[in-house]
């Protein structure tokens, strides 16, 4: 049930992104801090709490996207922005020989969704909705791998001799 509402969570604040993206004028200098809150929110959400980690790699995910695709790249930009918010649960984890499997598992559903995103937000409202969704739950299928067990790490055992 975790999942359904992450990935309904993370297709709102996508296709709030995407608006913000469009937002041209006098809404330009609040679509700035309002998509920065927006990937600190999509991050927190895989991530499962809202940390100085959430915070450092969400933000930059909206930027990532307009940068990349202001350059013509709004599929690599719309994969970079999920692949940040799936970072932090992929940090957490550690620098463990099981966390290749989760890399790679969260990079393809970033990849999958940013090519269904380029391909379908240009389109009717119908057509938004649905490519939110499934990058939404792709992502949030990927975090289910990616998510950090909860149990503590032992430091290691000291030899005495």
């Amino acid at each position: 049930m975790r999942t359904v509402a992450l990935s309904l969570g993370l297709a709102a604040c996508l296709g709030a992104l995407y608006a913000l993206m469009s937002v041209v004028g006098d809404g330009a200098l609040l679509a700035a801090p309002t998509s920065v809150a927006i990937g600190v929110l999509g991050a927190a959400a895989l991530h499962g709490r809202l940390d100085s980690l959430a915070v450092s790699l969400g933000a930059p995910s909206a930027l990532a996207w307009t940068w990349l695709s202001a350059r013509g790249r709004f599929e690599l930009g719309a994969a970079a922005c999920l692949a940040l918010w799936t970072a932090p649960g992929l940090i957490a984890r550690g620098a463990r020989r099981e966390t290749a499997l989760p890399a790679g598992l969260a990079v393809a559903a970033a990849w999958l969704g940013g090519q269904v995103l380029a391909r379908y937000l240009p389109g009717p409202l119908e057509a938004q909705a649905a490519a939110c969704v499934f990058a939404g739950a792709a992502t949030a299928m990927a975090t289910t791998v990616v998510a950090p067990s909860r149990e503590p790490v032992a430091p290691p055992a000291e030899h005495v001799s």
